[in-house]
């Protein structure tokens, strides 16, 4: 079997000044897209769901890249829930090794094309 590359996905919340309690959270990351690499007597490709919590606001978690594979064989669905924020929540999210070993869960979802929800 090939090795894979795996990409190293950071999440980092920063506290209010005038919250004495660093941010707390959870995450899951789920696989998504067609799973199959190829026809001709190829495995599907079936990573598992990572999930966690963040720790004195901060995470981290290591995907299979999507890079690996063609276009839309393998991306992710991202959820993030931390406390004060809205949920995030974007499917289908690709996580590219060429774009660097360890990124920014926000940095991932902005080139996704993802904003913040601006709070009110």
């Amino acid at each position: 079997m090939t090795a894979l590359n795996v990409v190293t996905v950071t999440i980092a919340a920063q506290g209010s000044p005038v919250d004495p309690v660093p941010p707390e959270g959870n995450f899951i990351f789920s696989p998504n897209g067609e799973m199959w690499p190829g026809t001709a007597g190829s495995l599907p490709v079936v990573p598992d769901i990572q999930h966690g919590f963040l720790v004195n606001g901060t995470a981290s978690v290591q995907l299979v890249a999507s890079d690996n594979f063609a276009v839309n064989v393998l991306n992710w669905d991202v959820i993030i829930n931390i406390r004060g924020l809205p949920t995030v929540n974007v499917s289908g999210v690709p996580v590219n090794y060429a774009t660097g070993a360890t990124q920014s869960v926000w940095d991932i979802l902005s080139a996704f094309g993802w904003t913040p929800i601006a709070q009110v």
